[in-house]
């Protein structure tokens, strides 16, 4: 008899978990996405009709759904004047739509007139306007600039900013604060 009865039981339980979801109800743990590619030391070139418009270099380059992520990247672009590059460089990039997060080591320098280094920068390739809120120093014309929350229009060579410091050099070579 009391085989019957734990047959008949351990019968009822198998039934049962044929009807219940047994899988892990976690929805709170979001799995992270997997990249749809990946390159190593990867070297990109972006070509029109005349020359080359865009190089994009990286020792890791990573593309998900709508992002990029570059590793020790370096992107130069051409400017109007064809002679003038515009470089970009960091440890960590992170690319949505026309918006670049450059984080680490941050450089943007434009020809030999703009040089800008800082731990952080937003850049907008469309507009060409950086932005920052950390510190940052950056020497234009000769000149150099230090300061907090850049504006940088790179397109009407406007640059705004908070706490700054600036030490303009003469021809005679004397910086006056």
């Amino acid at each position: 008899m009391a085989i019957d009865k734990f047959i008949y039981i351990l019968f009822i339980i198998v039934i049962s978990t044929q009807f219940v979801d047994i899988s892990s109800n976690d929805k709170k743990v979001s799995k992270k996405e997997q990249p749809l590619m990946i390159l190593e030391n990867s070297i990109v070139y972006s070509i029109n009709k005349n020359n080359m418009d865009k190089v994009v270099e990286s020792k890791v380059f990573s593309k998900f759904k709508t992002t990029e992520v570059l590793e020790d990247g370096i992107i130069v672009t051409r400017d109007k004047d064809e002679n003038i590059n515009n470089i970009l460089s960091a440890d960590f990039m992170i690319k949505q739509n026309n918006d670049i997060e450059l984080i680490d080591n941050v450089k943007y320098n434009k020809g030999n007139n703009i040089s800008l280094n800082t731990s952080k920068l937003n850049y907008n390739t469309k507009t060409q306007i950086a932005t920052n809120k950390v510190k940052f120093n950056a020497i234009y014309n000769k000149n150099t600039i230090d300061g907090t929350h850049l504006y940088l229009d790179t397109q009407n060579n406007i640059m705004k900013s908070k706490n700054t410091h600036f030490n303009i050099y003469t021809k005679d070579n004397n910086a006056s604060n």
